[in-house]
């Protein structure tokens, strides 16, 4: 015969406590603390405190995670420039100031044209993320995010890829931009 496992054996003795209890009219708050036994000879650190990631930290992980996912798939990288980065932060700035979630052209079709950027900029947002990796995942497998990552049709026209990414909050913005040299 088995011999019964303590959890179950605790819990069953717990239940008709309670059963009597109750069938004898007592109305009495039970506690039961029930012992966790820990076997193992090794014994675990206590938690550390995860470090702080700062935004722009955040934001610098974004660019190195997209480049690498566009040269594994046969598209150049793409540089960090200054205008798109503070076009793409401006943009999630002004999504948390008026507290909505859209992109950019809905507000201003020419957002990232007026900076130079003809053909254009593409741009991914995503809102909720704590990671560069988490939103470069959710990126990846949504298929018209994913297109934009890895555009690089205009690359064969000689044109060269800018990146920029906005962070405030949880609310990320990514802008790819194509210029000529």
């Amino acid at each position: 015969m088995k011999p019964i496992p303590a959890a179950l054996l605790i819990s069953w003795i717990v239940l008709l406590s309670a059963l009597g209890a109750h069938a004898q009219g007592i109305r009495a708050a039970t506690r039961v603390f029930l012992p966790i036994a820990n076997n193992s000879n090794t014994h675990s650190a206590p938690p550390t405190a995860t470090p702080t990631v700062s935004p722009l930290a955040k934001r610098l992980q974004v660019i190195q995670l997209v480049n690498e996912y566009r040269a594994a798939n046969g598209c150049p990288t793409a540089s960090e420039n200054p205008i798109l980065m503070d076009a793409a932060q401006e943009w999630s700035d002004y999504m948390q100031e008026h507290r909505v979630f859209e992109h950019s052209a809905v507000e201003d079709p020419q957002w990232y044209k007026h900076r130079g950027y003809i053909p254009g900029a593409s741009e991914n947002i995503a809102t909720g993320q704590d990671t560069a990796q988490q939103v470069v995942h959710d990126w990846q497998v949504s298929p018209n995010h994913n297109r934009t990552l890895l555009s690089c049709y205009y690359a064969s026209q000689g044109y060269v890829y800018d990146i920029g990414i906005g962070l405030n909050g949880r609310l990320w913005t990514l802008a790819l931009g194509e210029r000529l040299p």
